[in-house]
């Protein structure tokens, strides 16, 4: 778990099960070398036990969405070696050894496992929490489908802002990136096709008026 002010939203929490205290213990390190990375200042750290399971938390302040977006990254290349992330990426990809293929099992498994809910407070949770509560916003979906890329092989896959016409941001996805270098969208908080932009998905769909955190009320 992690805190952070940003932009965007307020708070953020980032949090994470392990089975073990010790293991909880390394993740927190982990994230606060990420948030010293980005820039960002660690405000307290904490192991958390409740209904048998263990979260490590980290309380941050990230100064902006820019570096905010690149924590988001750095930490899903952490939550890829998860025990339960790095499985599961390995039996989609070896379902689906096509990278594009794979990509489009990632996103599909992340769409129809996470609902897509809003906050009143920032939360960015790891990729297997996200997974296991099924539910997180748009920057727990990006997160997630972000780590089962990278520990399915698709290395550079990362978290990147969706504009909206009038420059607002308000709004994150997940792109996987191909052998070839290309990028493919993989938006999963609307039923978006594989390698559709987030803005064009929420057209198609006629949720243009529902979803003004990707379309800036356009």
């Amino acid at each position: 778990m992690a805190r952070a002010n940003l932009g965007f939203a307020r708070i953020h929490r980032d949090e994470t099960d392990l089975p073990d205290e010790g293991e909880a213990k390394l993740e927190i390190e982990e994230l606060k070398r990420i948030a010293r990375a980005t820039g960002a200042r660690v405000l307290q750290t904490n192991v958390v036990n409740a209904n048998g399971k263990r979260t490590a938390v980290v309380e941050l302040d990230i100064p902006g969405n820019a570096k905010a977006i690149v924590y988001l990254s750095q930490a899903a290349r952490l939550d890829a070696r998860h025990p339960t992330i790095r499985p599961l990426a390995l039996s989609l990809r070896r379902e689906n050894p096509d990278p594009e293929d794979f990509g489009r099992a990632v996103q599909r498994y992340v769409r129809e496992h996470v609902i897509f809910v809003l906050e009143v407070d920032e939360v960015f949770q790891s990729a297997a929490y996200t997974l296991r509560v099924g539910a997180g916003d748009c920057d727990d979906h990006a997160r997630c489908v972000c780590a089962l890329a990278l520990a399915g092989g698709c290395v550079g896959s990362k978290v990147v802002p969706v504009y909206a016409p009038n420059g607002k941001l308000g709004h994150v996805c997940a792109q996987i990136r191909m052998p070839s270098g290309a990028m493919r969208w993989a938006e999963t908080t609307v039923a978006a096709d594989w390698g559709e932009e987030p803005y064009a998905a929420v057209r198609r769909l006629g949720l243009a008026k529902h979803r003004t955190d990707i379309t800036g009320g356009a």
